[in-house]
């Protein structure tokens, strides 16, 4: 595995990530009747954004190291996984919750939930920036090959 390189990709689907959050918490701070299009927007941007990142850390991190790992790195992965599963499910119920229903007439509720959801998942990226870094340093040649195996 190349730490670097999945480092930078890591990285990269974060900063994006980071980006829609920053964007929809301008938002929620401004005119419910004006920003409610853009609030839709970012949930749906968020949405595909997220699956994408989901689907690199399980594909490219943890599954290899699942496979490949020493315990230590096997029990991280694990952990890490079944996180971003639980924020994942928490993610589509919020936005299944919020789809197709006007935000403005509920805005104190929404702005409550579109706030703790956000802060959940800007701490989540936080946290997988700094676990994964270390975790990944700790990956043995073997997990590599499992990658490959895994992926084709």
């Amino acid at each position: 595995m190349d730490v670097s390189a999945s480092l930078a990709r890591l990285h990269e689907h974060q900063d994006r990530i980071l980006m829609i959050l920053d964007r929809a918490t301008d938002l929620i701070h401004g005119d419910p009747d004006r920003n409610r299009a853009g609030l839709a927007t970012s949930r749906w941007e968020m949405a595909r954004r997220l699956r994408e990142y989901q689907l690199f850390k399980h594909r490219e991190l943890f599954d290899p190291m699942i496979a490949g790992g020493d315990p230590e790195q096997r029990r991280r992965a694990r952990l890490m996984k079944a996180d971003c599963l639980l924020l994942s499910e928490d993610f589509q119920a919020h936005v299944a919750r919020w789809s197709g229903v006007d935000v403005a007439d509920d805005w104190i509720t929404y702005r409550r939930a579109m706030l703790a959801i956000t802060t959940r998942l800007r701490g989540t990226v936080m946290r997988e920036r700094h676990e994964l870094a270390q975790t990944l340093r700790l990956v043995p040649a073997s997990a590599s090959r499992a990658r490959i195996a895994v992926t084709g």
